[in-house]
């Protein structure tokens, strides 16, 4: 790896990984519809990925593609717009790849490939730890769209060998660790969440299911409405947690994104990863933190938060995450060095 062609170069991930690249000696070419300086970014391109014959032309010179453009929420455009350019610019990535003899593209996918977090019908995960074959149940355009893409990815690799990785980035990925937990949102967040948990594990077992369908049922409700009144062109994420309490906000926000986090540091390290490791094939991994954000032993309330789904308890010791890290160990070498479980007596004791 040489030289990689990174599309998406202005966001927030590209930023980070660019940077880290250019500090092992990778140059970075940039590509995005608008143009902005970039650390680590040696050239940069302006383009969209839907714009086929000038996106080929641009990473023509590239022997690695980093995909990683795309709209990230819901609303944030059109719906048709959000399928355009994340579905219809990765099929074009990966064409292009095929035709510049490119046999390698790493792509930024989602948790949200899932269906869980953004469903306008809410439904029960299939099982714990969420995993590259936990089955996908999607209701809005932006995971409907991450669904597609890895579909993508599987059919370039029959059809053309054209090997991927499909990355589900964990939250929040733009910050260091020890900073984060200071942050007074982010503490006060997760106090509470803390403090629900514990006393819904504390109550009896019908007492406990009847709190978390009431919780989960509401919580249905008023994301549906949020996602099916028509308003486009506004934040996805934003849109929904205006139809929120603060304690519904926070119950959605942690739990249907199966309690990860994510270093900066290690968002760069695991990206890299992916891009450098020796696999064949179509892949989904997750990279984010090993350990779940609670601080409460996993098993404990893998059935309870996540109900119906079926728990492999011999995947969940101790503080395990709710999403399968030994997926992606297993495959591309890596695990997350920087954990919320170095600070769990700071923030819940």
């Amino acid at each position: 790896m040489k030289r990689v062609f990174m599309t998406g170069s202005t966001g927030g991930v590209g930023k980070i990984v660019a940077k880290e690249l250019a500090e092992r000696g990778v140059e970075v070419v940039g590509f995005a519809r608008r143009e902005q300086e970039t650390e680590g970014v040696i050239e940069f391109r302006k383009g969209s990925t839907v714009d086929y014959d000038l996106l080929k032309k641009s990473m023509s010179d590239c022997d690695t593609v980093l995909h990683l453009a795309a709209y990230h929420m819901p609303y944030d455009a059109r719906e048709q717009e959000v399928f355009e350019v994340n579905v219809g610019g990765t099929f074009n990535v990966f064409k292009a790849c095929v035709e510049l003899g490119i046999k390698r593209v790493t792509v930024a996918s989602s948790p949200n490939a899932i269906g869980y977090n953004f469903a306008t019908k809410g439904f029960n995960l299939e099982g714990i730890p969420v995993g590259n074959n936990t089955a996908l149940y999607t209701t809005d355009i932006y995971s409907y769209s991450k669904e597609c893409i890895e579909s993508i990815g599987a059919y370039f690799y029959r059809r053309y060998d054209v090997n991927s990785t499909f990355l589900r980035l964990g939250l929040d990925f733009k910050t260091q660790v020890e900073d984060w937990v200071k942050l007074d949102n982010v503490r006060s967040d997760l106090t509470y969440l803390r403090k629900t948990v514990d006393e819904i594990l504390s109550l009896g077992e019908r007492e406990a299911i009847e709190e978390i369908r009431h919780i989960e049922n509401a919580i249905d409700l008023k994301r549906r409405e949020a996602m099916t009144c028509g308003v486009p062109f506004k934040n996805g994420t934003e849109y929904v947690y205006d139809k929120f309490t603060d304690e519904q906000r926070i119950w959605n926000y942690y739990v249907h994104n199966f309690l990860m986090y994510l270093d900066s540091r290690d968002l760069a390290d695991g990206t890299i990863a992916a891009m450098e490791a020796e696999y064949q094939g179509n892949h989904n991994i997750f990279i984010a933190d090993h350990k779940n954000l609670l601080g409460i032993e996993t098993a404990k309330f893998a059935s309870l938060l996540y109900p119906g789904a079926k728990i492999d308890y011999t995947k969940l010791i101790g503080y395990d995450a709710v999403v399968d890290y030994r997926e992606t160990k297993a495959l591309i070498g890596w695990c997350a060095k920087h954990s919320v479980s170095d600070f769990y007596n700071e923030l819940y004791l």
